[in-house]
């Protein structure tokens, strides 16, 4: 009972924070009109808010170098590359925008600032707590649920495809198929870049 009373509170929690920082950041955005501050706003203040809860409620995340196991897990690897780029292709069809830009530092950091503290919010800090809570599958399920509420967006065929991406990250990250919360991470800054490569080709 302890571990879903856990996870409610870690939702709820959760689902407040990104809702102020994001306001937060919606607001400085009008007063500080620079790219690099809102880039780094919002990934760094998602991850530091999700390591603190990770701290605070005990959740056992492998965040390590040694935990990306690159040579074990090859081939989920390619497949999550593979998949990232279906899925970045996928968003851009469906009208997924981002941010305008000529610098190749954004289009490298923010792909990956931004896969890696939503990751850590929603493969790590929620998955981890569902999974604790009512097991792996349902866990999954539940924090793509979280996940494509986050994304809010009125159509239905956006709502559907962050489900869908979110089941596989969630996938990915899991022992039978990688242990490894970075293969989730790469899978999410995959379809990051080539959304950003697309756009920006467009």
């Amino acid at each position: 009972m302890q571990k879903q009373t856990d996870f409610v509170l870690i939702v709820l929690i959760n689902f407040f924070l990104v809702l102020f920082i994001y306001a937060l950041k919606n607001y400085l955005d009008r007063i500080i009109v620079n790219h690099y501050f809102q880039m780094f706003f919002w990934s760094i203040s998602l991850l530091l808010s999700s390591l603190v809860l990770i701290k605070i409620f005990g959740l056992k995340i492998d965040l390590s170098l040694k935990a990306i196991k690159l040579r074990e897990n090859l081939w989920t690897y390619i497949i999550a590359l593979a998949a990232g780029i279906g899925c970045g292709a996928w968003f851009f069809w469906l009208g997924e925008t981002v941010p305008a830009t000529t610098s190749l530092i954004v289009l490298i950091l923010d792909p990956i600032l931004v896969a890696f503290a939503e990751e850590i919010n929603h493969r790590g800090l929620i998955l981890r707590s569902a999974e604790e809570a009512f097991g792996t599958f349902r866990g999954i399920f539940l924090q793509a649920i979280f996940f494509s509420i986050v994304h809010l967006n009125p159509r239905f065929i956006f709502l559907l495809s962050y489900f869908g991406f979110a089941i596989l990250a969630g996938f990915l990250s899991k022992k039978r198929y990688s242990g490894s919360i970075y293969c989730a991470i790469f899978f999410h800054f995959i379809t990051n870049i080539t959304l950003y490569i697309i756009n920006w080709i467009n």
